[in-house]
């Protein structure tokens, strides 16, 4: 039985839904304004598939890789899970006109707990921010999912399995090196 190559396209359809899945639980759970270790779950868990896929891909390559080549498949396949990510926040965001009030509503709590902010201050701030909203979130949830990702990416990378070999050994189609 021949091993299917896993392509970046298909680690990052996988990683990106995945995403997209987890971030509906947690919406639709109430979990997903929470500042815990629980909120944390998600990107553990995008970390660990760009991982996985990576040591996926390496093996499938019979570790004749390099860290340069691991962390370019695991770098695009995060690049598609994220952009992804950003059309479904888009499309969130347009359709759930209540996850911006919830935010503001966090955001306006947060700000409250600051004895140094007046009313009058966080008010002003919350209405700068419901200005920008939908900019603020698409640009940053960009900034997060690549910046995790390329971390998950440096990790799989770092950890891949290597087999030095001789880049002037020529190798034939199947793979089989000749002297």
């Amino acid at each position: 039985m021949e091993n299917k190559p896993i392509t970046p396209l298909a680690a990052g359809l996988i990683i990106g839904l995945s995403s997209v899945i987890l971030f509906l639980i947690y919406y639709f759970a109430g979990l997903i304004f929470q500042q815990n270790w629980i909120s944390s779950i998600p990107s553990i868990i995008y970390v660990i598939l760009v991982i996985v896929f990576i040591n996926m891909w390496s093996k499938l390559q019979n570790n004749f890789v390099t860290f340069g080549s691991c962390f370019g498949f695991g770098f695009k396949a995060v690049s598609i899970a994220t952009l992804i990510v950003f059309v479904f926040t888009f499309i969130f965001i347009s359709v759930s006109p209540d996850y911006k009030v919830q935010m503001m509503q966090m955001m306006k709590e947060q700000m409250r707990k600051n004895k140094e902010i007046t009313d009058e201050q966080v008010d002003k701030g919350v209405e700068m921010v419901s200005k920008f909203f939908m900019i603020s979130t698409l640009g940053g949830g960009l900034f997060v999912n690549l910046f995790i990702g390329a971390i998950g990416a440096l990790i799989g990378a770092a950890i891949a399995k290597k087999k030095p070999f001789d880049p002037f050994t020529q190798v034939n189609q199947i793979g089989e090196t000749q002297p």
